[in-house]
Order: structure tokens, then C-alpha cells, then sequence
């Protein structure tokens, strides 16, 4: 006899559900996963089924699903497209030395050096596997009847997320929103150079400083918020080694700042400092012509970037003498047309929060709608999204044949890799793509808003307010 017990985070909408019900032993916490935001493109998607085996009654109970491992898993479902998947036991627990017969020998609890007590566990390697492998070569069919109902599907609806798109994209023009190659003799300078970390140079930056170098369009002042240590992970150190930039940076780490001033040129001044909206323009005053805003802090990275633009506007500073380009990283959780923006608060003790976050900085259309009606396009989306000055984006058209500003964002963020912290990322589809409006629109606008507040507490941040709006 099999029976189920029912969970709303079983039916069809359990990723957009997932707040209320997840998972409390969970992959998903502070782990980050990336993929297309387009269903199925990079290949199936994955899903564990939880539940349980009753032995003293042979009553099987699966009571929901989840797109990342729990420690309550049972089954694991391989789903193709909305219409197909396949169903199997769980394989993941075995690697290398650590072999079912050694870790599930002995008596109950087996090898204990075998478990990690967040995930790996005992329970669910050595008993709940079992039973999914009993289930299936004993009730095949009724596994995959009940499996069925936790199944959740994306039902994309290409009229309705068309007329979404239609009501709510800021930008007007096709989108040409992945990264900027670098010229080739600029990659071969760097792969030359032998210091520099190709995959840093090639985020995008790079080429897009380069149009500016070549229509003779810069000033080499850049201006940095979040150094860390001056080089690792750093798309602002290939121009200082290779443009020759200079300027000022901001981190609030003591350390990492020292470490920083060694790895840098004296062109390029590191301060500990942390910067806010109250602060910034007073750092960013110092610099006469910038030509690149750079800013890493995982928090209120748009705020900050808000607060400079106006700061200058308010000091007089004419359009020509505003930054020309805007690098910030953009949170890829939180889809069009949803604007999220973490703000600042003096109750906010400070200092660096080092550490990929899902509830930070601010959302693609946060950012387009902002930095728009401050006099500014978005030129490419990815990991950071990067923004041209509006006078400049000639000379962009002209680099990137068929390249009109504004982009649709829309079709930016369809195109896109985004990478999810502490969730699956079949959320963020659904999220992105239900769009049966009004409805739709408005759901999803609850669950957002519950997922960042539950994020928020998760990860420390209460002393930060957040805005999510349409």
C-alpha cells in the first residue's frame, strides 16, 4: 500500500512556493548555481522527491519536491521538458573511497566519517535511497503516478509573458546585451603579460573601456568601491596593467586594503574606506573626469552609484563631465519587471560583506529604470551589468553593428546566465516566465517579497531596508 500526504509545496508551483515550505536541511542555503534562464536550454533539469517509508506499516509517503538535495530526499526525477521525465533512485552520495558497502556498514549510523550533517546524511544515503530503490522495482507505475503530482512544470505562455514584456520593458531596441569581446591584439597583450587573469579581462569592461580608448574618450580615472586585494578576481587591474589607469579605490578591510596598495601602482590610490550614499560624493569628487564607476560591495551597490550621480548633478557637474561608464554587479535573482534595490541605513554597522548574497544590490530593472533617467543605457548583462553614458552610445552602435539603445531588458535577462544563491534556480524561471496577468504579476510580487525578506534575515542583513516594486 502507497498513500501521500499532501504539501502545497508539492503542486505545480513549489519553486515559486518555495519560502514557505523549504527545506530546513538544504543544498540551498548560501550555495549558488548557474544556468540559462531559459527552460531546458542547458540540458534537464534536476529534482529530488522527499519522503519516507513506514516499514511497520509498508506505507510509502512522498510529500514533496525540491530542485536542490535535502536530507529528506528519496527519489530523484531527470525532467527533459514539461511533458517528459524520468524517474530514479538517488546516486549521489558515493564518490571516490566513499562506497555504499563501506559507509553504510556496521551498526545504525554507519561510517561515521562518511556524513555531513547538512546534507550527506545517513537517513538519507543508506535508508532513504533504499527505499526509493524498493519503491521503484516494486511499484514502478504507482511511484511515478504519485511522483507525477510533485512535478512541478513551467507552462510557459509565450502570449501572456509577450504581453508582460510589452507592458513593462523600459528599453525599446533588440537586445545585443552579452559581453564585449576583447580586440584581439588586446588578448593577446594580456595573455602575454602572463599576471593577469584572462577570465577578469574578459568580463566585458575591458572591451567596453576600449571603445572609449580608440575614439580617444578617456581620461584613465577610475574610480573603485570594494578593492579587496587590488588584483584577485579584479576586472579593474588588466586596465591598470595594460591601459595604464589610475585613480581611487575604496575598501573598507583594512588588510585587504594594505594588500591592495602593494599590488597597485601609486597612480591608483586605495583608502580604507567605506562608502555609502552619504559619502560617496565627497570620494568621488577628488576625480575630475571618470571614466569608469566600479562597485563590488554586496550590499547597496546601487544606492551608492544613485547617490553619486546626484551628488554631481547637484554640484553642477554637466552631463560631459559625468562617468562614462557604470560597472555594478546586478542581482540576477530578481527578473524584469520586478525592481528590488537593498538601501542604506545608518543603523548598518559597516564594513565588507564578502560573499555572494541573494538579497543585495538591486534587480535588472531596478537598475535600467534608475540609471535611465540619470542618463544612462545598459550595454551589457551578465554577472555585472555595465551602463554607457547616453552621449556615448554612438560610439557603441559603431563597435557593435545593429546595436541600438535603450535595450529591451526583457529580451537581455531571456538571454542571459544569471547565477541563484540559496534556491533553485527553476524559482527564477518561474518567477520570470508566469505571466497570466494581473494575477501572475501580483503573486509573484508576494513571493518575491517573501523570499527576500526570509534572504535578509538568513544572511545578516536587518539593519538594511529594501525596496520591490513594479
Amino acid at each position: 500500500m502507497i498513500k501521500t500526504r499532501g504539501r502545497t509545496c508539492g503542486k505545480a508551483v513549489s519553486g515559486a512556493l518555495g519560502c514557505a515550505c523549504f527545506p530546513k536541511a538544504a543544498q540551498g542555503w548560501g550555495y549558488a548555481v548557474e544556468g540559462s534562464i531559459e527552460p531546458y536550454r542547458d540540458g534537464p533539469d534536476s529534482l529530488y522527491i522527499q519522503g519516507e517509508f513506514r516499514q511497520n506499516e509498508r506505507i510509502f509517503q512522498l510529500y514533496g519536491s525540491y530542485g536542490m538535495q535535502t536530507t529528506q530526499d528519496i527519489l530523484h526525477a531527470v525532467i527533459k521538458s514539461d511533458g517528459e521525465w524520468e524517474l530514479g533512485s538517488l546516486e549521489d552520495c558515493w564518490s571516490g573511497a566513499y562506497t555504499q558497502e563501506f559507509c553504510c556498514a556496521g551498526e545504525k549510523g554507519g561510517n561515521a566519517g562518511c556524513w555531513s550533517p547538512t546534507l550527506f546524511t545517513y537517513d538519507r544515503c543508506c535508508v532513504k535511497a533504499e527505499d526509493g530503490r524498493f519503491l521503484l522495482q516494486e511499484q514502478p507505475q504507482i511511484a511515478r503516478e504519485i511522483a507525477s503530482e510533485l512535478i512541478p512544470r513551467y507552462d510557459l505562455n509565450e502570449v501572456h509573458w509577450e504581453a508582460r514584456r510589452q507592458r513593462w520593458r523600459y528599453g525599446m531596441h533588440a537586445s545585443f546585451c552579452s559581453k564585449l569581446p576583447l580586440p584581439a591584439d588586446i588578448r593577446a597583450e594580456i595573455v602575454a603579460d602572463g599576471g593577469i587573469d584572462l577570465e577578469f579581462a574578459e568580463t566585458g569592461l575591458f572591451a567596453a573601456y576600449e571603445v572609449l580608448v580608440r575614439a580617444g574618450r578617456f581620461s584613465r580615472q577610475v574610480l573603485q568601491l570594494g578593492v579587496s586585494d587590488g588584483k584577485s578576481l579584479d576586472p579593474i587591474y588588466p586596465l591598470i596593467k595594460i591601459r595604464g589607469v589610475g585613480g581611487l579605490g575604496l575598501e573598507p578591510d583594512a588588510k585587504a586594503a594594505e594588500k591592495a596598495r602593494q599590488n597597485r601602482p601609486s597612480r591608483f590610490r586605495v583608502e580604507d574606506g567605506f562608502a555609502t550614499p552619504g559619502n560617496i560624493w565627497s570620494w568621488a569628487r577628488q576625480l575630475e573626469d571618470i571614466d569608469v564607476v566600479s562597485v563590488d560591495i554586496d550590499s547597496f551597490d546601487c544606492a551608492v552609484i544613485e547617490a553619486l550621480l546626484d551628488g554631481a548633478v547637484a554640484e553642477g557637474r554637466s552631463t560631459q563631465r559625468l562617468p562614462k561608464l557604470l560597472s555594478v554587479e546586478i542581482n540576477q535573482i530578481v527578473p524584469p519587471p520586478f525592481k528590488f534595490s537593498r538601501l542604506f541605513s545608518e543603523k548598518f554597522a559597516g564594513g565588507r560583506i564578502n560573499q555572494q548574497r541573494a538579497s543585495t544590490s538591486c534587480s535588472l530593472s531596478h537598475a535600467v529604470e534608475s540609471f535611465g533617467k540619470r542618463g544612462y543605457d545598459l550595454l551589457t548583462f551578465s554577472y555585472d551589468a555595465i551602463f554607457v553614458r547616453r552621449d556615448l552610445g554612438p560610439l557603441f552602435a559603431a563597435a557593435r553593428p545593429g546595436l541600438e539603445l535603450p535595450q529591451d531588458e526583457f529580451d537581455c535577462y531571456r538571454r542571459s546566465q544569471i547565477q541563484m544563491t540559496s534556491g533553485p534556480i527553476r524559482w527564477v524561471r518561474e518567477w520570470f516566465f508566469r505571466a497570466d496577468d494581473p494575477h501572475d504579476v501580483h503573486l509573484t510580487l508576494d513571493l518575491l517579497w517573501n523570499n527576500l525578506t526570509r534572504w535578509t534575515a538568513f544572511e545578516g542583513l536587518q539593519a538594511l531596508p529594501f525596496s520591490l516594486y513594479l
